[in-house]
């Protein structure tokens, strides 16, 4: 542990590190957003049972999921339209993909990233889990050498 007068404060002498998870899930839907952003609507399976997970922004729009080729339906996968979801385009929840995120004590993804589409996993995979990771507010004193 590093003692410091300024323990608490910012500055140039501090490192902060943050702890990050990933997981896989299924993409069910997503939500056109402005300036040609999509946010894709995610979720994980417990069981049979499909659990909604979330939204996670796509930094390129569509062109993720266009290349791979998704079909569209009329309803939710959920067998619910989630709160926020009104305006959502449903999919088959086929495609996986990795999504990295802050985890905490809460229920809910923090800054979730999606990190890309992963070809070689059944949606079946994407099982729900608790997380293991501890979360810790973590400083590094800088050193100089």
């Amino acid at each position: 542990m590093f003692l410091n007068s300024k323990q608490g404060k910012r500055s140039k002498d501090w490192i902060k590190c943050k702890v990050l998870e990933s997981i896989d899930c299924v993409i069910c839907g997503y939500v056109k957003k402005e300036k040609n952003m999509t946010s894709i609507i995610i979720g994980q399976y417990d069981g049979d049972k499909l659990i909604y997970k979330g939204h996670v922004t796509l930094g390129a729009g569509m062109m993720h999921l266009s290349r791979r080729g998704y079909q569209v339906i009329n309803y939710s996968p959920f067998g619910y339209v989630p709160k926020g979801n009104k305006e959502a385009v449903w999919i088959k929840p086929q495609l996986v993909c990795i999504v990295e995120f802050m985890p905490t004590d809460k229920a809910f993804m923090r800054l979730p990233v999606f990190k890309g589409i992963i070809d070689d996993k059944k949606q079946k995979s994407a099982k729900l889990r608790q997380s293991n990771v501890t979360v810790h507010s973590v400083s590094i004193k800088r050193c100089t050498l």
